[in-house]
């Protein structure tokens, strides 16, 4: 069976290459609860490289200047060209990432709650 272009998308996890991202996202949401998750990336690139795919693009936003999405927009790890490195703006998992907790070096609470806990 064929899966939907959501049943796709929904089957990865998604990361920013910048605390940039991470923080908009964050920002676009006052008032509700937001943890954001940070992750080794070399442990995480190393262990599922098989699944790792890379976008230019952030591919859940498409409200202002909306981009084609479609096979091209995710790139496998290894057929991503190095000269384009700069231009990455996700990175995305296969099928979720089972030893997470392995790869998180830190977990920043909201605001609101003005609290960080370092796992380092």
């Amino acid at each position: 069976m064929r899966r939907s272009g959501t049943g796709r998308l929904n089957s990865r996890a998604y990361f920013y290459v910048r605390r940039e991202g991470a923080d908009r996202l964050v920002a676009a949401y006052p008032g509700h609860e937001q943890v954001t998750i940070t992750v080794d990336p070399e442990r995480l690139l190393n262990g599922h490289q098989d699944r790792v795919a890379l976008s230019t693009i952030n591919t859940g936003y498409a409200l202002r200047r909306p981009v084609q999405r479609g096979s091209q927009t995710f790139i496998s790890l290894s057929d991503f060209p190095a000269k384009r490195a700069g231009d990455i703006a996700e990175v995305t998992v296969r099928h979720g990432i089972e030893d997470i907790a392995q790869l998180v070096t830190a977990v920043d609470l909201d605001a609101k709650r003005k609290s960080q806990q370092s796992l380092a």
